[in-house]
């Protein structure tokens, strides 16, 4: 199922006390860590997700609900029959292979939704999305402050 880079820098924890030390057992460790989650985003993967769900290796199925939306013909629409079906049987099919379903979540009532179905791992906001939120929010907060002072 493909070959493992070697990333031996800091940030993929390389040498660290908590981490492997040599590379030899950082293999070891980062395979251990790893998952392999392909994603559920085209009505091909749907039709044949029972199978990719049972092959070994595969550490379970991420959904991403916007793609697999448009996929199904119903770009942005959540609430279709056909769109929750097929968030169901995707679910089903981790479930009867012993493994976790993940989903993206555009906002907090989309994770609550879709946990409520049997998702156990939810992807909260997209990095982007949630830096310039709070860049936004630091921006009103220093307004804010800055009308209340005297005009001169």
């Amino acid at each position: 199922m493909g070959e493992r880079g070697f990333a031996q820098s800091r940030p993929a924890g390389f040498g660290f006390e908590l981490y492997a030390k040599d590379i030899p057992s950082y293999f070891e460790l980062c395979n251990q860590e790893t998952l392999l989650l392909p994603m559920c985003e085209t009505a091909g993967f749907l039709n044949q997700v029972e199978e990719i769900a049972a092959l070994p290796g595969v550490d379970g199925i991420f959904v991403g609900p916007f793609d697999l939306s448009v996929a199904l013909q119903a770009p942005g629409q959540f609430d279709t029959l056909e769109f929750n079906a097929a968030l169901q049987r995707i679910v089903a099919a981790c479930q009867a292979n012993a493994k976790p379903a993940f989903i993206f979540c555009a906002n907090p009532g989309m994770a609550m939704r879709y946990a409520a179905m049997g998702y156990q791992g939810l992807a909260l906001g997209i990095d982007l999305q949630v830096l310039v939120a709070s860049y936004r929010s630091l921006v009103q907060e220093v307004q804010q402050e800055l009308s209340k002072q005297p005009q001169e």
